[in-house]
């Protein structure tokens, strides 16, 4: 099929039910009565690695989704630009060994899903937005942390931009300068590269660093097409960890160099997917009501990882047009309390934003 073709598709039955109403005989209707004209290119791009069939409903939608799929998918590596890959961090019921109701002996808080919507990650502003109810406590206390248990996750990680043991496998095994070291096991390769190489201990959890110490882009896995909005993401302030009802996306990636190998903790290996502003340019994109759009035609109940992935909206950078624009207005609507605080980046920004309202 060329991706020139235009194809045709029935339309849902829910809208042909309103074609038919009123008709004398739609059971003897041609088929350019009940179909939309969708280019082949669009199925193709829609789509990419699923396959899935757009839900919509009539030819105007089609036209939306030529613009939107004109720009690559979230999880696309494009150079210099940032992307969106999903994680579940911790699971609700898997991980309560690690979960404490009680505020009052908690270290920080447990990010859920219905904790969080549009820009707003509190109570405090939001009608109807559920309080924290789930908190965690230091590592000190091994036994019972929810930080030492993603730790211990990360470490473990098969993928390379989490697993920091793989990513320096990848990134020196082949290197000639340690092609002495043995590399058949991943593990054994690593240990001997720090210890002989670099004069520093073995590979350890300290080395891991934790998302949850750079601020984090969150969306709510339970997205209904048939709601107000369907995707809801806000950015939460460093410390708090998620449960699997939020999906996380990934703020820093490992990516080690040389220089890095003998630092103890290693944290300088990862590099941050995020400038700042490029956070809240992502934020303000996915809460956009293109990509809610976009979103609506593929989830019934569920924002699955491959679906949102696959998913595509503007990968603005400094220097694009309105990459200023979303990220300041994103930041003002989600920089408030505990992330005004901490993020003195846009620390004037916002107060000036709450001057201006203040005096009219």
């Amino acid at each position: 099929m060329n991706v020139t073709d235009i194809v045709q598709i029935k339309i849902p039955d829910r809208k042909l039910s309103k074609i038919k109403k009123g008709s004398a005989s739609p059971i003897t209707g041609s088929i350019d009565d009940v179909a939309l004209e969708i280019p082949a290119r669009i199925l193709k791009e829609y789509s990419p690695e699923a396959r899935i069939f757009p839900n919509i409903e009539d030819q105007q939608e089609v036209a939306v989704l030529n613009k939107i799929l004109q720009t690559p998918p979230l999880a696309t590596e494009i150079e210099g630009a940032w992307r969106t890959v999903l994680y579940k961090e911790l699971d609700r019921g898997r991980d309560r060994d690690r979960f404490i109701e009680d505020e009052s002996k908690g270290d920080y808080p447990v990010y859920q899903g219905k904790n969080i919507h549009q820009f707003c990650y509190e109570s405090t502003y939001v009608d109807d937005l559920e309080p924290i109810s789930l908190w965690s406590v230091d590592e000190d206390n091994e036994e019972l942390s929810a930080k030492r248990r993603v730790r211990e996750k990360n470490f473990r990680a098969r993928d390379d931009a989490i697993s920091l043991k793989k990513a320096i496998y990848n990134e020196f095994a082949d290197d000639p300068e340690f092609r002495h070291l043995p590399a058949s096991s991943q593990k054994r390769f690593v240990n001997r590269l720090l210890t002989e190489e670099f004069d520093r201990p073995e590979l350890s959890l300290e080395d891991i660093r934790l998302h949850s110490s750079e601020y984090r882009l969150v969306l709510r896995e339970v997205a209904r097409a048939t709601d107000e909005r369907t995707l809801i993401a806000a950015v939460i302030p460093p410390g708090g960890v998620v449960v699997h009802t939020l999906y996380t996306v990934r703020p820093f990636e490992a990516n080690p160099t040389k220089d890095d190998l003998s630092e103890l903790p290693m944290h300088s290996a990862y590099n941050r997917v995020f400038s700042d502003k490029g956070l809240f340019v992502a934020l303000g994109l996915i809460n956009s009501i293109p990509f809610d759009f976009l979103m609506r035609t593929k989830v019934d109940s569920h924002a699955s990882k491959y679906k949102f992935e696959e998913s595509q909206a503007p990968r603005l950078t400094d220097g694009d047009d309105w990459f200023h624009y979303i990220a300041d207005r994103a930041a003002k609507l989600n920089c408030y309390g505990v992330l005004l605080s901490m993020m003195p980046h846009y620390n004037r920004l916002m107060m000036s934003s709450v001057k201006l309202v203040m005096t009219g």
